[in-house]
């Protein structure tokens, strides 16, 4: 129902694939750091979804940043 109605409605898509992303986006962010921290995935995920509000937005802003492609080329040569 929500792919249909986002087909119909402008900007309804948009805003479910940046809602979609979110997490994901923030997870791997934070994946790399967590991980040499010797935590778990499952620890990981609990993590990001435990502070929902803090990786939204974090989640949201890496994904504005990353989605602009000189500052994306920027940001993978500052991760290696």
């Amino acid at each position: 129902m929500g792919l249909r109605l986002s087909w119909l409605l402008p900007g309804v898509g948009q805003r479910l694939g940046i809602g979609i992303w979110l997490y994901p986006v923030a997870l791997d962010m934070v994946d790399l750091v967590l991980g040499l921290w010797g935590w778990r995935p499952g620890a990981k995920l609990r993590f990001v979804l435990g502070h929902r509000a803090l990786m939204a937005g974090f989640g949201l802003m890496t994904a504005f940043l990353l989605a602009v492609p000189p500052l994306n080329l920027l940001f993978c040569r500052l991760a290696s």
